[in-house]
């Protein structure tokens, strides 16, 4: 009876962690808690898109040598 109590619990936990998400928009296994504002987001993409320049600049420098 206590595994079976134990074990509803934690698929609730789990159940209501990627209920969130799902709700949010977002990956299943993200945490729910994190800024989902659009200020957020954009800082998000413009830390991506700055190291995705780095990369595509490192690799034109390795393809002109």
């Amino acid at each position: 009876m206590k595994k079976l109590l134990f074990g509803i619990v934690i698929g609730m936990l789990a159940g209501l962690w990627m209920g969130a998400n799902l709700g949010k928009g977002q990956a299943i296994w993200e945490n729910p808690f994190q800024d989902n504002s659009l200020q957020g987001r954009l800082e998000r993409s413009q830390r991506d898109l700055g190291e995705a320049f780095k990369d595509g600049a490192d690799a034109i420098r390795d393809a002109v040598k």
